[in-house]
């Protein structure tokens, strides 16, 4: 207090003086006189000049509203999002991806996934069978789940979908679920024979070996791919000639295939008995023949064409006399 005074006495500002009587109130400071002190100084604390002023006041400061793109997020992917991630997992299939990136990958791709169309959902199995990818929680079953998918789907399937969705399928889906295989095989199966000009010969060859892997027996299916390959073979060069259509053990297994459905076509198989004779393939050919329980008949050598002679000309024998004895 004595300080204050002597402030006071030399002229010092008002704001000290009034610092000096908040002290000394303060002294006397009580819980209940807390409103008793803002009536008589707050008026006076408000009218304190006071400036926002700073070295960098001449920055003025530019508010960008940012756009937040979800979308652009895997986890909140779109459809579009989804398809360029599994585009650019398969045109780099060195790289290895962490664990974490397949979970969300796989969720996000399992909440939408009635969205997709059958090229869509084989690019997706593929780019989690290209490298291998094996989740074990029962909430990421991303087969099964394309699977159920592809069962839902309504129209035309493009061929090649429908033969990477089969291949896959076979191979990624455990054995409890051969009942759900054997029922998008057979799906995929009719949509193919619809759409079998878009299918090369080996990729239908491929499609029935799987069927028939499966348990499923196809007749209609097995007479289109049947017709196919005959056509084929038909209409391509003479064996050991030139590229053949087929390689010799596609040619091969083409004919078990078929043996195996059960498909008695003897022109189809004498064209593969002829294009694989002398080659690797050839015994499983025979083997096929005999399953059907037909006879190879060893081909008839080719005998040369009998020239007619030509003799020349000549006359009649002469007439003989006629004689009294023989007229009468």
């Amino acid at each position: 207090m004595h300080a204050v005074g002597i402030l006071q006495r030399r002229g010092a500002s008002p704001a000290i003086g009034l610092m000096g009587r908040g002290v000394a109130v303060a002294t006397e400071w009580k819980p209940c006189g807390a409103a008793a002190l803002y009536a008589a100084y707050g008026d006076q604390q408000q009218r304190r000049p006071f400036s926002t002023d700073g070295p960098f006041r001449h920055i003025k400061p530019k508010f960008v509203e940012r756009k937040k793109h979800f979308n652009e997020v895997l986890i909140l992917g779109d459809r579009r999002k989804l398809l360029d991630t599994a585009q650019d997992v398969l045109n780099d299939t060195g790289r290895e991806f962490p664990r974490a990136f397949w979970e969300i990958l796989a969720k996000r791709c399992i909440q939408i996934l009635h969205l997709f169309d059958a090229l869509e959902l084989a690019i997706i199995a593929r780019a989690f069978d290209i490298h291998s990818v094996d989740l074990k929680r029962p909430d990421l079953d991303i087969y099964g789940s394309i699977a159920s998918s592809a069962l839902k789907l309504q129209g035309r399937h493009p061929g090649v979908a429908n033969v990477v969705l089969a291949e896959v399928l076979s191979r990624r889906l455990p054995v409890y679920k051969l009942s759900l295989l054997q029922d998008v095989l057979r799906k995929l199966g009719r949509r193919a024979a619809d759409s079998m000009w878009e299918l090369s010969t080996s990729h239908a060859v491929r499609l029935l070996q799987i069927l028939t892997e499966a348990a499923i027996q196809d007749p209609a299916l097995c007479s289109r791919i049947g017709g196919k390959l005959l056509t084929q073979l038909r209409n391509s060069p003479a064996p050991h000639e030139a590229v053949p259509l087929m390689h010799p053990e596609e040619l091969g297994n083409a004919a078990v295939v078929f043996a195996s459905q059960n498909h008695r076509n003897l022109e189809l198989l004498r064209e593969l008995e002829l294009h694989t004779r002398g080659t690797v393939a050839a015994p499983l050919v025979l083997e096929s023949l005999a399953t059907l329980g037909i006879d190879v008949l060893p081909d008839e050598p080719e005998l040369p064409l009998e020239q007619p002679v030509f003799l020349g000309e000549q006359g009649l024998p002469p007439s003989q006399a006629v004689t009294g004895v023989d007229a009468k």
